[in-house]
């Protein structure tokens, strides 16, 4: 019998350990309540949140469905749009550089007739300029969804 007072009082189990955290958390939340609500043996004098409350599970709702929101949109949708246009830049660029937009008809090349001087590279210049309605990808998308 003496050994096992000495095991209960000297050797530390799992159980033990959680037991005793256990009741130490729930004394101090009650002493937490007791002094937030001014409590005293008769009467509590002002009156405890209810943390599960039906305004204050809906504001914690909305909460996190904002914040979800932002989450979603700063790291999905605005390196998507980024990445997007950047590719339809470039496939754009490509497309009016190899006359592909010009043979689907996304683009009226015939109207502008360059004229080259010279057989030489780098004897003649042609200037682009950046247009306001888009590029290819931006043309096909506006053909897709009219």
């Amino acid at each position: 019998m003496n050994q096992f007072l000495h095991d209960a009082l000297n050797v530390e189990t799992p159980g033990k350990v959680f037991g005793l955290l256990g009741a130490a958390m729930f004394s101090l939340a009650f002493m937490v309540a007791v002094s937030m609500s001014d409590a005293s043996f008769s009467q509590t004098y002002t009156q405890l949140s209810d943390p599960f409350s039906m305004e204050n599970v809906v504001a914690a709702i909305d909460n996190g469905a904002v914040n979800y929101s932002k989450f979603v949109q700063a790291t999905i949708v605005e390196p998507a749009e980024e990445t997007y246009a950047v590719y339809a830049s470039n496939i754009s660029w490509l497309a009016e550089e190899s006359g592909m937009a010009y043979a689907l008809g996304f683009e009226d090349s015939a109207l502008e007739t360059p004229s080259y001087t010279g057989r030489v590279a780098g004897a003649s210049i042609q200037s682009s300029q950046y247009k306001e309605e888009g590029g290819l990808m931006d043309s096909i998308y506006k053909l897709l969804i009219e």
